[in-house]
């Protein structure tokens, strides 16, 4: 058996674990969030399957780091997000800058806690023998932050 039947042998495998569906957004023009400001917004990309891992630092579980910015903390939670190597390649950045992805529907095996998050592509690292895309991802604070008094 050749190099390349194994490869995809092994793409099989990794993409018959990709059960959770994902939004993906790439930066396009502008919008304004719930006070009248103008902030960058995005283009709906489609929907695309795929699992949230460790980081492509070949980490079992996602890192979580608690961060002050000015008077609030902000938990930031780092992961790894894999996806088909037949989806696009999404640029990598900064907030407003990068891909997100947002996680719309678990699949069984996905902690429920899940359905809702949305994630930045931090890096999108390539190499030869792909089984799958693995990005690294920040989670895009939401209801996290919590304000001191």
């Amino acid at each position: 058996m050749s190099a390349n039947d194994l490869v995809m042998r092994a793409r099989v495998l990794a993409e018959s674990l990709f059960q959770d569906t994902f939004m993906a957004y790439a930066p396009g023009g502008t919008a304004e969030d719930e006070r009248g400001m103008e902030i960058p917004g995005y283009d709906d990309r489609g929907a695309v399957l795929g699992k949230v891992a460790g980081t492509s630092r070949q980490s079992r579980d996602t890192a979580a780091r608690t961060i002050r910015i000015g008077n609030v903390d902000v938990t930031v939670i780092e992961a790894g997000l894999h996806i088909p190597v037949s989806a696009p390649v999404p640029d990598s950045g900064q907030y407003g800058v990068g891909w997100e992805y947002e996680l719309i529907e678990p699949g069984p095996m996905t902690d429920p806690a899940l359905k809702g998050t949305r994630w930045l592509v931090v890096s999108a690292p390539s190499k030869s023998y792909m089984t799958a895309r693995r990005f690294d991802i920040a989670q895009i604070p939401s209801q996290q932050v919590s304000e001191e008094d």
